[in-house]
């Protein structure tokens, strides 16, 4: 470590908490200037890359237990940001979305009142024994967020149609023909398999429930975020890549690496 440039071991120390989706304490590692170039986007964009470049990396490394783990609480943030964005539905606005202890909840009573059809389709496709019902708010978890896009498709109800059928034209998102075969509700349980099983998730067990091979699921979450944000949010994609460069410019020609 003395051998090489404090520049250097900032980025690297950047990259060891990053990875963690620690990302707070990355940022403070670096000095302002260099913060900027390594952290460009807004914090609703970045909390999502950065959450998917972990995701990447634990498939790039074969952890994919990991990955697996990690999969719920991407959909559940960025299927959530997108209704917000263009899904004809103001949940937050109807006081329909509450947190507790960090968890998102949902009342579906709010949702009878303001949208009774919206309503009707979720009990319908959920299963009526499924269906939370009642005063208490509940979970909102990526399947249910996955029925409301659906709707919006079958009803017309997107704010701008084309994002939304670029959105759900992603393989990842289509509705498979068997219902009992619909992906997002095979992730939910896959994810429920790994994280009580005492035996690690391979490649092969994500491809035999999902019938995605996980690097083709990454390509799918990167297709997702730029439906929402644009295409250029994938440059994002090579993040790590970049700083691996400006360490080694960094131990190379210190000043010339930023």
């Amino acid at each position: 470590r003395d051998l090489l440039d404090s520049e250097a071991v900032d980025l690297m120390k950047c990259c060891k908490l990053r990875v963690q989706l620690n990302i707070e304490s990355a940022k403070r590692v670096l000095p302002a200037e260099q913060r900027d170039k390594v952290f460009p986007l807004p914090e609703e964009q970045e909390k999502l890359v950065e959450h998917l470049l972990a995701m990447d990396i634990d498939v790039r490394q074969g952890n994919f237990s990991s990955f697996v783990l990690k999969i719920t609480p991407f959909l559940s943030e960025f299927l959530y940001r997108y209704i917000l964005h263009n899904i004809d539905c103001p949940l937050e606005e109807w006081g329909a979305i509450v947190e507790e202890k960090g968890i998102r909840k949902i009342y579906n009573k709010i949702i009878k009142k303001e949208m009774p059809d919206l309503y009707k389709y979720l009990e319908d496709q959920v299963g009526k024994e499924n269906f939370y019902k009642g005063e208490k708010a509940n979970p909102i978890y990526p399947i249910f967020m996955w029925h409301i896009l659906n709707y919006a498709m079958e009803k017309n109800k997107a704010k701008d149609m084309e994002m939304h059928k670029r959105l759900m034209d992603v393989p990842l998102m289509r509705r498979a023909v068997n219902k009992n075969k619909i992906i997002m509700k095979k992730l939910n349980d896959l994810r429920n398999v790994t994280a009580h099983s005492i035996q690690d998730c391979d490649e092969n067990c994500i491809d035999g429930e999902t019938g995605i091979k996980p690097q083709y699921m990454i390509d799918d979450f990167w297709d997702m975020l730029a439906s929402l944000y644009g295409d250029s949010i994938k440059e994002q994609r090579r993040s790590y890549q970049k700083i691996n460069l400006q360490i080694l410019n960094a131990i190379a020609s210190p000043r010339d690496a930023f």
